[in-house]
């Protein structure tokens, strides 16, 4: 679903958001950050899917990411 990368005060963590997921992805991000719309629409497909390294140094930010992988755990069933 995602992949942590700990640092000092913050972590970063990899979503790749793929094609089945990515219509409701983007109906989501209005309600998301500035920094995550950003990152979405700046990541460039690769593989049908966008890679997003997602610096979480927020609570706002945070509540983006746990809505991707719940997004992304919803769509695995």
């Amino acid at each position: 679903l995602c992949t942590l990368y700990p640092a000092r005060d913050f972590f970063t963590c990899l979503v790749s958001i793929g094609s089945r997921e990515a219509m409701e992805t983007e109906l989501l991000l209005s309600a998301s950050t500035d920094y995550l719309q950003t990152l979405y629409w700046n990541a460039k497909p690769f593989n049908g899917s966008r890679w997003l390294m997602i610096e979480v140094t927020s609570q706002e930010i945070l509540e983006d990411v746990k809505m991707l992988i719940a997004l992304r755990a919803k769509k695995k069933k």
